[in-house]
């Protein structure tokens, strides 16, 4: 392998950049697409419960988090997804 010319390292470096920022872009895609496929309650109320445990002691954490899974699986979309589960089926998100 022959050593590059600083113009072509450059171009190099500019194209590694570019793949990166591509690579990231596609990433990015594809864990919002995982995100937008899930219930939306679930993940609303997740979103909640996660800011509001950061102020909280890990006892009173856990209580929260026990709490807010009990009324996600009691909800509709838990329902259904434990039913999709069981059914060895994609769930059905309203």
């Amino acid at each position: 392998m022959r050593p590059c010319g600083r113009g072509r390292g450059r171009e190099i470096r500019g194209q590694r950049c570019q793949l990166r920022a591509f690579l990231l872009d596609a990433e990015v895609a594809k864990l919002a697409a995982t995100l937008a496929a899930k219930p939306q309650g679930a993940v609303a109320s997740g979103k909640r419960a996660f800011y509001r445990q950061l102020e909280m002691g890990l006892e009173s954490a856990y209580a929260l988090a026990s709490e807010v899974i009990s009324c996600n699986a009691a909800s509709a979309e838990g329902r259904e997804g434990m039913d999709a589960f069981i059914e060895k089926r994609k769930p059905n998100w309203k």
